[in-house]
């Protein structure tokens, strides 16, 4: 590159020592700094961070964020500013510079326009960033134009395609790649990446189901819901807020200038012995956007009946009703009971290659080997409905949709057993018997469901105590949960939660469920097809021997495996 084009694109020289020295005075006029920091940026600058841009020094202090920084020094040097909205992009400009180059320089070829390259720069008055550009792109002249750090880091995702591993679809419709990363530190790592990736290191190695981040007043709330509750993590202050959030969405290729409305992107981060997918979401608040990252581990997840926790009479009638050639199955249990892992579970025991499954889900969380998985796409018209009418027309032997939301769903679900197909399905009531309530409010004939419906698992799921600290004790007669619960009138020694380090202090590992499994028996078909209510249903199931939920939390606590106040907690509502 001659230095005509140097002097045409960046300045005369000195020019931008210049900007360097007005940079700080430039920001503190235009309000985004107040004399204050400026004077605290440059005593930090001269006492510990020498060669280290004044800039800079003031988003390590959190008193500006790096797009401002990045908008006023493109004001200062008269270059263009691009903001992570830009969309011009020329996918052919991966075949020009290798990923690792650019992250190297920092300067990422975007595309041809005006006789050159326009080139994304964090540096933009780089010298040899810019010679060794143009080298390496047989001697292009360069166009810069001022970019931050992260949305460098937004552009390079965007144009470099071979770190992309699976294709997923998009809460839009839209087929997306799913970014594959490394939690693993790097020495160049800036405190914000260093912070996100230690946080969703740490959440999934305490096996947390998800982390909030979660802004307040004053600071801001990082929690982890491991065995069903939220735990407070830590905090850190507002000003790092921004860019936490920039990060996570980059990570999952949100639409990081967008801060207005709710987006969801999704992830995938190498662990030691195998991928993890993470779920990300975000919410705007009236402190700040909120971030929540559903965390889908596949190495833990449930692949087998037996280990579900069902005693054997139930697992028996699980089952037998996926041994059956066709009819309705259904779950029941509030959002957050284990529906899906049980649904899961139930696919692994039939899978096998002389059968047609299909599945719609919302979303996908486990991936089965054999099975023909697809996610609903409202937006695009996409719906368990829609999606139900068309997987008739598949061939298939066994349908699994997702959630029985709505009276078009049902009816389609309950014909579609009637014509010969095994439905497994999910339905959100209190307990077993209330199933068949809540599909007959969704306005489905009661003759329909009596001729299609096999049975209902109902569940719930509750902490399991801590081997290492749990304690036996003499159960007083007069105890609140005993009270509560329908336990025999006999001297009990059960055991309760200590905490200990092994369960950080919690007192309970892990959770397990608690099940109550309704065959639909004769009196039953009877009840239903008299419009029967709820008790009335739930009395003959206990007639017909099923065990309650509450029965079952019950036996587990009898058995040692979770506390009193657990069952209670979780079942009380289906006593």
């Amino acid at each position: 590159m001659d230095m005509t084009m140097k002097e045409q694109t960046i300045g005369k020289p000195g020019k931008p020592e210049n900007g360097r020295r007005c940079l700080g005075t430039r920001m503190v006029d235009s309000g985004l700094i107040t004399k204050e920091q400026l004077a605290e940026g440059k005593a930090l600058q001269e006492d510990e961070m020498r060669g280290v841009r004044i800039g800079n020094v003031l988003v390590h202090l959190g008193h500006l964020t790096s797009e401002d920084m990045a908008k006023t020094m493109a004001q200062e040097m008269d270059m263009r500013y691009l903001g992570p909205d830009f969309s011009g992009f020329d996918p052919e400009m991966a075949d020009l510079l290798d990923r690792d180059v650019a992250e190297r320089l920092s300067a990422l070829p975007l595309r041809r326009e005006d006789d050159g390259l326009l080139v994304a720069m964090v540096q933009p008055d780089d010298m040899v960033a810019m010679d060794d550009i143009s080298v390496r792109t047989g001697g292009e002249a360069i166009h810069p134009a001022v970019v931050s750090p992260m949305t460098l880091e937004f552009f390079l995702n965007r144009i470099y395609r071979e770190s992309h591993e699976t294709v997923d679809v998009s809460p839009d419709g839209e087929l997306v790649d799913t970014l594959v990363v490394s939690l693993s530190e790097r020495e160049d790592d800036s405190p914000v990446v260093q912070l996100v990736n230690k946080l969703l290191q740490q959440a999934i190695e305490e096996r947390a189901s998800d982390l909030h981040v979660q802004p307040e007043v004053a600071e801001v709330w990082v929690r982890y819901r491991i065995d069903g509750l939220l735990h407070d993590i830590m905090t850190f202050e507002r000003e790092q807020l921004p860019g936490v959030v920039s990060r996570l969405k980059i990570m999952a290729q949100m639409d990081i200038s967008e801060r207005r409305v709710p987006q969801d992107g999704r992830i995938r981060v190498h662990m030691d012995n195998g991928l993890v997918d993470l779920r990300i979401s975000s919410f705007p608040t009236i402190h700040g956007e909120k971030v929540v990252v559903r965390i889908l581990d596949q190495r833990r997840a449930i692949s087998e009946i037996g280990r579900l926790g069902m005693a054997d009479r139930e697992r028996k009638r699980f089952r037998s009703m996926l041994t059956r050639p066709w009819g309705l199955v259904l779950v029941s249990g509030p959002t957050g009971s284990g529906k899906s892992t049980t649904l899961t579970a139930g696919l692994h025991e039939i899978n096998d290659r002389d059968v047609n499954i299909m599945t719609l889900e919302d979303p996908v969380e486990y991936r089965i080997a054999g099975v023909n998985q697809s996610q609903i796409r409202p937006k695009a018209g996409f719906s368990f409905a829609s999606g139900l009418r068309s997987i008739v027309r598949q061939d298939p032997d066994i349908i699994m949709i997702g959630e029985i939301r709505d009276t078009e769903t049902a009816e389609m679900a309950v014909r579609s057993a009637l014509t010969g197909h095994l439905v497994l399905s999910t339905v959100h009531t209190n307990n077993a018997a209330g199933t068949v309530g809540r599909i007959l409010d969704m306005g489905v004939e009661p003759y329909l469901i009596s001729s299609t419906l096999l049975g209902v698992v109902g569940q719930r799921l509750v902490r399991r105590l801590c081997n290492s600290c749990a304690e036996e004790y003499d159960l007083p007669y007069d105890d609140v949960d005993r009270l509560a619960l329908p336990l025999p009138d006999t001297p009990l020694r059960i055991r309760r939660a200590v905490g200990c380090s092994y369960c950080n202090n919690t007192g309970y590992r892990g959770r397990v469920g608690i099940y109550e499994v309704m065959q639909v028996t004769r009196p039953i078909i009877h009840l239903i097809n008299e419009r029967g209510s709820t008790p009335e249903i739930q009395e003959q199931t206990m007639r017909d021997g099923m065990t309650s939920l509450v029965q079952d939390g019950i036996d587990k606590v009898l058995d040692g495996i979770t506390s009193l106040s657990e069952v209670r907690r979780m079942a009380y509502d289906a006593c």
